[in-house]
């Protein structure tokens, strides 16, 4: 009998995952930074206004995967928007836009870049669609003779019945928990790549 040495299941909920490249492959030319401290505010609102309540760390990986605005700004404005009561804060951390922050967004939003709007928006759908993913994402790694094995899987919504399955072996434990977080970080991905490697 083969001993298992680690395992886990992430909760589930939401809708059911389908196969798919989740985050932009394009190469477009960079944006330009935002360092004008009200239109950072702005685009807060915005991702708020148009994506729904997000917690301080959602909205960092957002906005940080183009590096568009300076880490250290982006947490002055947040500091800024608690002040000026631009979004409520519930128990959880996660802010929501008030009406002060949508009076504040219809005065600002046309000083932001339409490419600016569109991308940090379709990164904010992408960052939500990837954590839903998550939701149904279970994995498993065993020890098998002298190899081990990386078992990894995205579940049905109603019947907890494995809609995609991979299983790959590693010499090392280390690799295994490599490919671990490589299915971590985006599931659907992974397990595509993993199915195209076979054809």
């Amino acid at each position: 009998m083969p001993a298992k040495a680690k395992e886990g299941i992430s909760p589930k909920g939401g809708l059911c995952p389908t196969v798919g490249r989740i985050l932009t492959t394009a190469n477009p030319p960079p944006l330009a930074k935002i360092e004008e401290p009200n239109k950072i505010i702005t685009l807060v609102c915005y991702l708020l206004e148009y994506l729904g309540a997000l917690t301080e760390s959602q909205l960092f990986e957002i906005i940080m995967v183009d590096d568009l605005v300076p880490q250290i700004m982006l947490t002055d404005a947040l500091s800024i928007i608690e002040e000026r009561a631009l979004a409520d804060l519930n128990e959880s951390r996660a802010y929501s836009i008030n009406d002060s922050g949508k009076t504040w967004l219809k005065g600002y939003e046309n000083s932001l870049l339409i490419t600016h709007r569109r991308k940090i928006l379709q990164d904010g759908k992408d960052l939500l669609r990837l954590e839903e993913l998550r939701k149904y994402a279970t994995w498993s790694i065993e020890q098998v003779g002298n190899q081990w094995a990386f078992e990894a899987q995205l579940l049905n919504e109603f019947d907890d019945s494995a809609a995609m399955k991979i299983t790959q072996y590693y010499l090392t434990e280390e690799d295994a928990e490599l490919a671990r977080k490589r299915f971590l970080k985006d599931p659907a991905k992974a397990i595509a790549e993993r199915v195209g490697e076979l054809l």
